[in-house]
């Protein structure tokens, strides 16, 4: 997906056939709908999709408040226990409630399911109220649950202008400082956030995890996340993969600053699960997705949630830090390990107005955070030399004198280490490892019926360790690579 137009033009084929099959199915279950437009008489107004419209992309139209029902639960540093905003009587539930103005406050939303309680809203709710925040979350499982994708997708419009009327309410009577307030929307939820922005001029962050790719990418900006919708909007991408591999993001750009972990198509240690991706997305059913499948995409608001832990103590603790690189492919690569001239920003929480960054920004993370309980770490940058074409998989793990990290893969089966050639990989520690001084890696030559299988010896030529502070070490000595054996290789 390095070519945005070609990945555009393939995306929305693929979107265009399967809004078709749906419209066929409501058809034949004689539920289609006679009107382009719909007006809620709750408020949050009028909404079309008509044809010449930038909303014609979704084959339905979107349910009003009456029906998605959506429910409100604040949290302060101040209460034990929530309080609760009641939309059909909003302006006197608003009066009742007791929170300070001069805290910051964050909205938090889900995305598509119907599942409830979602444990990463309230365990992000726990770092942010520990951070002195103030915190509301909403429940719109109503409006998102399966499995009726195009739907949901339609009806983060409606949600999206019902808590942005929540939040006016809140501002007029003096409870929230909308340039103190960010709000934080995962996957459908960061497309509500889009439609927030656009209702509340002034509103000072987004932050999209995962900003869902299905009926969103390469769309028009006023139907999706864009940088208007807030003076800053940061992104992250983890799971943009192809669509029809269980790609439940996407890679196009949606904010001021977009961040891609591990590249941003699929997450370090998860699968891609190819067979039932393919089941789920024909049938638009996210919500059934096993745990492969949701892996990457759910890893954004782990991630993020780090990131709210971390910044009680921003000095001694990891941080995302991200380079700047043109695509998923060169990231891939290792071609993007350095800074500009502003330095390397860093994903999540403390990314905010007045950053000197902008635009695209890549990180690695370890494969699973057993190791130290996260997954943030340190970065190297290793580069491996063949004296020949060696074809399977190479797995590498890094050693240092304060731990080590898990087997990498730092390529896969399917690969080859051209020979004569450095090839460069990100490759992830634990925090704690402040440096490294040794390799162990083991090579799996390509076996098949058809194809030519890998070599079952080779020689590394030359290897190399780069640090973040650009720091190298790096050996000449000609090693011996022989299959699946294990080779040490020291550093001094």
């Amino acid at each position: 997906m390095t070519d945005d137009g070609t990945a555009c033009g393939t995306f929305l084929a693929g979107m265009y056939q399967l809004r078709r099959a749906a419209i066929e199915e409501q058809l034949r279950s004689a539920k289609v709908e006679e009107s382009d437009q719909i007006c809620c008489t709750d408020g949050t107004g009028c909404f079309t999709n008509a044809k010449g419209t930038p909303w014609e992309c979704y084959p339905f139209l979107p349910d009003c408040m009456d029906k998605i029902q959506p429910e409100f639960f604040l949290y302060t540093p101040e209460k034990t226990n929530n309080q609760t905003i009641n939309y059909n009587n909003l302006n006197a539930s608003v009066q009742a409630i007791t929170m300070s103005n001069k805290r910051p406050f964050f909205v938090e939303i889900h995305g598509y399911g119907e599942s409830w309680p979602k444990q990463y809203l309230f365990d992000m709710k726990d770092g942010l109220i520990a951070l002195g925040n103030n915190v509301l979350i909403v429940r719109w499982t109503t409006g998102s649950k399966g499995p009726d994708y195009f739907k949901a997708s339609a009806n983060t419009q409606t949600v999206g202008a019902a808590i942005a009327l929540v939040m006016n309410s809140l501002i007029e009577q003096n409870k929230v400082d909308l340039s103190l307030s960010t709000v934080v929307g995962f996957s459908l939820g960061a497309h509500v956030a889009g439609y927030i922005g656009d209702r509340l001029p002034g509103l000072r962050r987004i932050i999209g995890l995962d900003p869902a790719g299905p009926m969103f990418a390469c769309q028009p900006i006023q139907t999706r996340l864009d940088p208007t919708d807030a003076l800053f909007v940061q992104a992250i991408h983890t799971n943009g993969d192809n669509f029809f591999y269980g790609g439940a993001g996407t890679l196009e750009q949606m904010g001021d600053i977009d961040f891609y972990a591990n590249g941003g198509q699929i997450q370090a240690g998860c699968d891609r699960g190819v067979p039932q991706a393919v089941h789920d997305i024909l049938h638009l059913n996210f919500s059934s997705m096993g745990d492969d499948l949701s892996c990457s995409h759910d890893r954004a608001h782990d991630l993020f949630i780090e990131t709210v832990n971390e910044a009680a103590n921003p000095s001694t603790s990891c941080n995302y830090m991200s380079f700047p690189c043109d695509s998923s492919a060169d990231w891939t690569a290792g071609k993007c390990f350095q800074c500009g001239s502003n330095g390397c920003p860093t994903f999540g929480y403390t990314t905010d107005i007045g950053t000197p960054y902008s635009g695209k920004f890549y990180f690695n993370t370890q494969s699973d955070n057993t190791l130290s309980g996260e997954y943030c770490g340190s970065q190297y940058l290793v580069s491996l030399t063949s004296d020949v074409d060696a074809k399977g998989n190479i797995t590498v793990t890094l050693f240092g004198p304060d731990g080590h990290s898990n087997p990498e893969a730092f390529q896969t089966s399917e690969d080859t280490l051209t020979a004569n050639t450095p090839q460069p990989r990100v490759m992830v520690t634990p925090w704690n490892t402040k440096s490294v001084d040794q390799i162990q890696l083991v090579y799996n030559r390509y076996t098949s019926l058809i194809h030519k299988d890998g070599v079952t010896h080779w020689t590394l030529t030359a290897s190399s360790i780069s640090d973040t502070n650009g720091k190298i070490v790096s050996s000449l000595a000609n090693l011996p690579v022989d299959d699946n054996i294990t080779l040490s290789i020291l550093y001094q």
